[in-house]
Parts: C-alpha cells; sequence; structure tokens
C-alpha cells in the first residue's frame, strides 16, 4: 500500500502507537486492510504542534507523505520508514 503513494499525497489511515518521539512526532504500527492487528508497515508521522497522543492509542489519521525517513535503531542498524506529515487525527481508544 505505501509504495503507491506519492509525495504530498493526503491519505487516510488507522494505526497503533508504538513510540511517542517528543509528543509531535510518533512511529505507529499500521493496520493492513481486513486484519484484526497491527502488523502492518511501520511509518512515522508527524505535527506542527504538540498532541495528546500516547504510546498504545489507537488513532485514525489524515496526512500528507513526505518521503522516507531513516533512523538508527537501538541495536545500531539503520530503519528506513515512510514519513507523513499530520493533517488531523482522530484517537479511536
Amino acid at each position: 500500500m505505501l509504495g503507491q503513494i506519492k509525495t504530498d499525497q493526503l491519505t487516510y489511515f488507522e494505526g497503533e502507537i508504538i513510540q511517542s518521539i517528543d509528543r509531535k512526532s510518533f512511529l505507529v504500527a499500521t493496520r493492513r486492510y481486513g486484519d484484526e492487528d497491527f502488523s502492518g508497515d511501520n511509518i512515522f508521522i508527524e505535527f506542527s504542534s504538540k498532541k495528546e497522543i500516547l504510546k498504545g492509542d489507537i488513532v485514525r489519521f489524515y496526512a500528507r507523505y513526505n518521503g522516507t525517513l531513516t533512523y538508527k535503531a537501538l541495536l545500531g542498524n539503520e530503519v528506513e520508514v515512510p514519513n507523513f506529515f499530520g493533517d488531523y487525527y482522530e484517537i479511536k481508544k
């Protein structure tokens, strides 16, 4: 799914927050269509201001694709994930 999104394209997805970076940026595990769990692609999403979103929250996002982001994981390996800029969110639970 994520490989088909164009830069700045508005998209909708649902995911579970797996890491809150600075209350403006989050690592999210997405849900594949039809799946019950959040075992889809991990993505990075950032907002222009702080949000009241916590690790473990299930959130629906409207966001614009902004290329990829590479970061160094705890084990020292580099991880590349899709990067999104959030327009709107809704905490589902």
